[in-house]
């Protein structure tokens, strides 16, 4: 008898355990929503719908891949947004002005710029030992301002972009799109290197012991090492570089089609 009620109280304990975990209420909150908005609109599930709201994510994933590095390391980048529109339109200017460049040269040029700026805060804040809240804010009005300057009321068009480049953004396999996919890949194999090993265990030592000492980790053993730990980690946000040149397949394939 007591054994048939643990059972049953195991038996519901994993789906009291889900419900009250904070991934679980959310899963719920969603899954009510779109019971709710399909039934207000049966278009909201819509196999365009559908394909849209994966482009749309995969957008952003690619942007929480490279923040949730420096968010584990207790810091954050503010300069994101300014990255990724300096990116982006870098990817649109080079298809007009070397017509003929291979969408992998662009894609490589985009996120090399996004190194070189990540650099920028990784230099100051490892470096120059300015907070990265402080540092990232500066930047962020900074490459914004740049931005401006140089894009200064030009746009790119569908037309001025090979259709190889906007195809990652409209193509689909297995009924889902090819962007999606790439993310995906991407997504399993970051949290794949973010499971306890050395390298990730350095990240992790800095949320539990920031000024990272003698007792922490031996790659972080020493100040030197610790700023260069600091300057690489900041530097390799090159996602969103990637992100931005994503971000214009995703638009001007839209208006392609």
């Amino acid at each position: 008898m007591t054994k048939e009620l643990k059972s049953t109280a195991d038996g519901h304990g994993w789906m009291n355990a889900l419900v009250r975990s904070r991934e679980g209420s959310l899963v719920l909150l969603i899954a009510v929503l779109t019971v709710l908005t399909t039934a207000l609109n049966p278009r909201f599930i819509s196999p365009q719908s559908l394909k849209d709201l994966m482009l749309n994510v995969s957008i952003i994933a690619l942007l929480v891949l490279g923040q949730t590095v420096i968010i584990l390391m207790r810091q954050i980048d503010l300069s994101i947004s300014s990255i990724v529109g300096i990116t982006a339109f870098l990817s649109g200017t080079l298809f007009i002005n070397h017509p003929g460049i291979p969408s992998v040269a662009v894609v490589l040029i985009a996120v090399l710029a996004g190194l070189l700026l990540g650099a920028v805060n990784a230099t100051l804040i490892a470096w120059g030992k300015i907070p990265a809240l402080i540092t990232t804010l500066g930047t962020l009005y900074i490459f914004r301002g740049a931005n401006y300057a140089w894009v200064h009321g030009r746009q790119v068009n569908a037309v001025n972009v090979p259709g190889s480049f906007l195809a990652i953004g409209t193509s689909t396999f297995a009924g889902i799109p090819l962007l999606t996919w790439i993310v995906l890949v991407l997504l399993v194999r970051f949290f794949d290197r973010l499971t306890p090993v050395p390298r990730w265990a350095r990240i992790l030592c800095d949320w539990k012991q920031p000024d990272c000492g003698r007792s922490c980790w031996h790659q972080c053993q020493s100040p030197a090492r610790h700023r260069v730990y600091h300057f690489r980690r900041h530097r390799r946000v090159g996602w969103r570089a990637l992100a931005g040149t994503v971000r214009d397949r995703r638009r001007d394939g839209g208006r392609r089609d």
